[in-house]
């Protein structure tokens, strides 16, 4: 999808689980889901992660890629990336990257600053906020910052585009997008089937850095939360053999993150488990999630779950479904599961 702003009550849902593979409704995702199963959602709001400045004399973009801090109402220090400005749709790799070297100053407005604390590659940076404004940094950069945006997409994003119904902690710097074409109308539709639906917060970092070379470091480390009340439902499921599905690529990194003799450890920590198709999990059976390129690193994640995601992908193509994360959806079983 190239538009972010459209009505998506007729989503399409692709659905893969062992032999069976067809094309639906999402609005039909309750009849391929069981009683008992544990829906874990990502709860966190996304940042306005794009900001205009100048180093020196020259305009450049800066979009934050990671929070640094483990707690959740910390901002101040963040791995970043910086480019030449430009309209966003120019593609990042065709901006260039402007010198850089630490110490350097970036200047967003009277009261904002950027300094840069350290180099790790021509466009990646770490960086620490000085903001000398009365108001708290977290109002400073919502209101100075823009949504990161990609060049595919012909609609500008607005800071409300980019949050979930499940929106809370401010956290990630691009949205949770699996939960896009969830309402609350198939919420409670999934709660009348005997689903229960349960919340972590995962800080869902960026997703490309405009460098095929540099997006081999993809995904960052990134934080998460899971509750006690949220870890103790997900095992009790499992104890009880029902399944636990996850809404979301950035959700099975936390869980599986947490994961501990197949139970789920609540707490707060940093991830940097990478799932691939050879990675086995031992806590999440099914996914939710959004269409992705077949190159993106979700793509491995998914392989992780089935071995027919190519077959999945090209019926979904012969059924128009629509990409990115304001498009259609699928929903694999992984398939060792009884």
């Amino acid at each position: 999808a190239n538009r972010s702003r459209m009505s998506r009550s007729d989503a399409k849902l692709l659905v893969v689980n062992g032999n069976m593979m067809i094309t639906t409704r999402l609005i039909h995702l309750p009849k391929f889901m069981q009683k008992g199963d544990v829906l874990v959602v990502n709860d966190s709001a996304t940042i306005p992660a794009s900001f205009k400045g100048y180093l020196g004399n020259r305009p450049v973009e800066l979009r934050l890629a990671t929070n640094l801090h483990l707690e959740f109402d910390r901002f101040e220090e963040w791995r970043a990336l910086i480019f030449n400005a430009g309209s966003s749709h120019l593609p990042t790799e065709k901006r260039g990257i402007p010198p850089i070297q630490v110490g350097d100053q970036i200047y967003f407005s009277r009261y904002l600053t950027a300094e840069v604390i350290d180099l790790e590659s021509d466009r990646i940076i770490k960086i620490r906020f000085c903001n000398t404004h009365s108001s708290p940094l977290i109002q400073q950069l919502f209101r100075l910052g823009t949504p990161i945006q990609y060049a595919y997409l012909q609609d500008k994003l607005e800071v409300y585009d980019q949050q979930t119904i499940f929106a809370g902690t401010p956290a990630s710097v691009e949205p949770p997008s699996a939960a896009f074409q969830f309402t609350w109308k198939l919420v409670n539709s999934l709660k009348v089937k005997g689903v229960t639906v349960v919340p972590i917060t995962h800080s869902a970092g960026i997703s490309s850095t405009g460098s095929k070379e540099q997006d081999q470091r993809l995904p960052f480390e990134e934080k998460y939360r899971i509750s006690k009340k949220t870890g103790a439902i997900i095992n009790a499921a499992l104890e009880e053999g029902r399944r636990v599905i996850t809404l979301g690529t950035t959700v099975i990194r936390a869980v599986e993150s947490a994961a501990n003799n197949g139970k789920v450890e609540a707490g707060t920590a940093f991830t940097t488990l990478k799932i691939d198709r050879d990675f086995k999990p031992q806590i999440v059976s099914g996914i939710l999630t959004g269409m992705h390129i077949p190159d993106e690193s979700h793509m491995q994640i998914i392989e992780a779950f089935s071995c027919r995601v190519e077959e999945a992908y090209q019926m979904a193509k012969l059924d128009d479904f629509l990409w990115h994360e304001y498009g259609d959806m699928g929903f694999f079983i992984r398939d060792s599961w009884q």
